[in-house]
């Protein structure tokens, strides 16, 4: 394809600068002449002026002998030939030749228009007496009232001839290094076009082909780099986008696998002790009615993880459904999260923790669901006090000129370091035998950062194992 543009842009270039120099050429060269021939009439026509002075007296005297030197001197003085007519057409005197051996020039036009009056007629023509191209200028002899004769200057074409025909082959010369030197600006233009086309080809394939690292460089500052700059653009775009779709297809797996298992679990618990239970009512023994009831417990503890799990899928599919709206109001963020520690109360002193909620400063009350913002506050909370056996859980609530800043930390189990980037993912939990034994259903984290995104707020985790983790919440003051 390449070569193609660069053949049709340095072929179409060429054809155009070869067409238009030989115009250029023939044309300047016929303008260059005539506009010698035109500088070489007023030569001749003040020739002629000057020389009316010395010939006006004897002609008009007729004494045409007295002629010949006066206009034979003028002659060798200016390299022009002169001729003196008389009105019936003789020639009277001549720079160049006996007058009595010339033709009557009576008929030549230069000639006819002088004596017609006209002040000034030219003439190109081939002179029958010297047998040469000659350029010849008449101009009347007259007293004011009537024409008495007509002076002619002339001079040989030859020397024009030979200045145009050495002008010509100068500007040939030059034409011809205009041409070649056009013909390599048109090919290093081609070449400049074609090879980031090419290259930009060459770049797409790559990219057709999985290589969304690949990236054109194109050194020129004009269309074809924002073309290139746009097509990288366009390329680390397409790239994010096909890793993105890729994570969504392991999150897809993923979240099918640990659904499948999530649900498996308990269903099969509750379906293995109801088979149990249906032996054992069957006997009225004391031990086999007390065995049952433990079975029922079991059946409705994992019947109660089945409904937490479906309650959490269709909060988080309501919380991503583009029809969802936060209802917002104004909101004290200390007193919310007061109520929310009161419903841990119980554990807290179980546990023997501590817990310490603290502000810098006034805090101003911030535009947010306090619903949707207490649901976040139990499930940070709620997992802070599980996964710590000892020590405490501090809670800080910060702001500044635009946000809030809530930093909840613990000392437990901690979260090891190749779990960290996906534990808001959907049912991904980083210590399964944990969340088991807690109850977990591995979608509270998932939910949280979709209500923070809501509010238009950011959730980043920090965790070191064995030593506790800590939770940063960042939201506006007010929504935008």
């Amino acid at each position: 394809m390449w070569r193609t543009i660069f053949s049709k842009i340095f072929s179409a270039n060429a054809v155009i600068l070869v067409i238009f120099s030989i115009l250029i050429l023939f044309s300047s060269f016929e303008v260059i002449r005539q506009q010698y021939i035109s500088t070489l009439t007023r030569s001749l026509a003040s020739i002629a002026d000057v020389s009316l002075y010395a010939i006006k007296p004897p002609l008009k005297k007729h004494n045409y002998k007295k002629l010949k030197p006066i206009i034979k001197d003028i002659s060798e003085k200016t390299n022009t030939r002169l001729t003196i007519i008389s009105p019936d057409g003789t020639v009277v005197a001549d720079s160049e030749e006996e007058a009595e051996h010339m033709d009557n020039h009576g008929n030549r036009p230069e000639v006819k228009e002088a004596f017609s009056g006209k002040e000034r007629s030219t003439s190109i023509r081939y002179s029958s007496t010297l047998e040469k191209e000659m350029l010849y200028l008449a101009i009347p002899i007259d007293d004011g009232k009537n024409i008495y004769g007509v002076l002619r200057a002339s001079i040989f074409l030859k020397d024009i001839g030979d200045l145009t025909a050495v002008l010509k082959g100068n500007m040939i010369r030059l034409t011809f290094f205009f041409i070649i030197m056009a013909l390599l600006g048109s090919y290093f233009f081609a070449k400049g076009i074609s090879d980031p086309v090419r290259e930009l080809s060459l770049i797409a394939e790559k990219v057709g082909s999985g290589d969304f690292n690949a990236k054109i460089h194109i050194k020129n500052s004009d269309e074809l780099k924002q073309l290139g700059d746009s097509f990288n653009n366009m390329t680390e775009k397409v790239g994010a986008l096909f890793k993105e779709l890729k994570h969504m297809e392991a999150v897809r797996k993923d979240f099918v696998t640990n659904v499948s298992h999530e649900l498996r679990t308990p269903l099969t618990a509750i379906k293995g002790f109801t088979e149990t239970l249906k032996q054992t009512v069957k006997s009225s023994k004391p031990a086999a009615r007390k065995e049952s009831a433990r079975y029922v417990d079991i059946i409705l503890k994992h019947s109660e993880r089945l409904i937490n799990i479906v309650n959490d899928l269709l909060v988080l599919s309501n919380l991503e459904s583009r029809k969802f709206k936060i209802e917002l109001t104004e909101v004290n963020i200390i007193n919310l999260i007061n109520d929310v520690i009161k419903l841990f109360d119980d554990r807290i002193k179980q546990k023997k923790l501590k817990l310490r909620l603290s502000k810098t400063g006034s805090l101003k009350p911030i535009q947010a669901d306090s619903f949707r913002l207490e649901q976040v506050f139990v499930n940070l909370i709620d997992n802070a006090i599980k996964y710590t056996e000892k020590g405490s859980i501090s809670i800080e609530v910060n702001q500044d000129e635009t946000n809030t800043i809530i930093d909840i930390k613990d000392t437990g189990i901690g979260i090891p370091k190749e779990h960290l980037n996906r534990i808001f993912e959907r049912f991904y939990v980083a210590d399964k035998s944990r969340s088991k034994k807690f109850g977990g259903t591995g979608l509270g984290l998932s939910i949280v950062k979709h209500i923070i995104q809501l509010h238009q707020g950011t959730i980043d985790v920090e965790s070191r194992q064995g030593t506790g983790t800590g939770f940063r919440i960042i939201l506006p003051l007010q929504l935008s």
